[in-house]
Parts: C-alpha cells; structure tokens; sequence
C-alpha cells in the first residue's frame, strides 16, 4: 500500500492514514483520518485544502513535554472552522485531561 501525501504547502509529511489493512483484515476509510507533521506551518492555501477534502477537527496527540519543546504559534490555523482538540497520547498527561475537563459541559466523549 502506498501512502497518499496530501499537496499541503506548509506542513510536511501530511498523508491520508486510508487503505491500510487494520488487525482484523478490514482497510481503513479514506478521508477519515489524516496525520501530519505541526501545523503551524500552514498556509491560507493549505487551510482552504483541508475544508475541502473534509477535514473538521484537528486532534493533537502530542504530550505537554513535546508541545512545549516544539511550540510555535497557531495563528495560522482557521480556528473558527476547524474544532480542535487536546489529547495527549501519554498515560498520565489523559488521566490529568480526564480529571480536568470531565464536569465540563463541553465534554462529550
């Protein structure tokens, strides 16, 4: 199976995650899930791709220790389309986002 790369002007490495064989023989949607590397490098460009090929959320897996290391401004993110969410991959940083946000009325796992 060869990877999609996505034509994105800023970030790279981004591709579709579509067309793999999962553990129990079945294959991944396309346009379902994305991956890519930060995206604060993204262009007005880029942000008008992402719509169309329908993405809507953004998802950032990385633990606080990676975000603080690698951070730069997200100004460039259309925040206003996009819905973007924190969950770090690491045990204790979710288990410390669960205690926080799970009263929250915006919670909705």
């Amino acid at each position: 199976m060869n990877c999609i790369r996505l034509p994105l002007e800023g970030p790279s490495n981004t591709r579709d995650l579509g067309g793999y064989i999962t553990n129990d023989n079945m294959i991944t949607r396309f346009k379902t899930f994305i991956r890519s590397s930060r995206l604060t490098d993204l262009t007005t460009k880029d942000n008008e791709f992402l719509k169309k090929y329908g993405v809507t959320d953004i998802i950032d897996l990385r633990g606080v220790t990676k975000i603080q290391a690698t951070f730069v401004s997200d100004d460039n993110i259309d925040k206003d389309y996009f819905k973007f969410y924190y969950l770090p991959i690491s045990t204790k940083e979710m288990e410390d986002y669960a205690k926080e946000y799970e009263t929250s009325p915006d919670f909705d796992f």
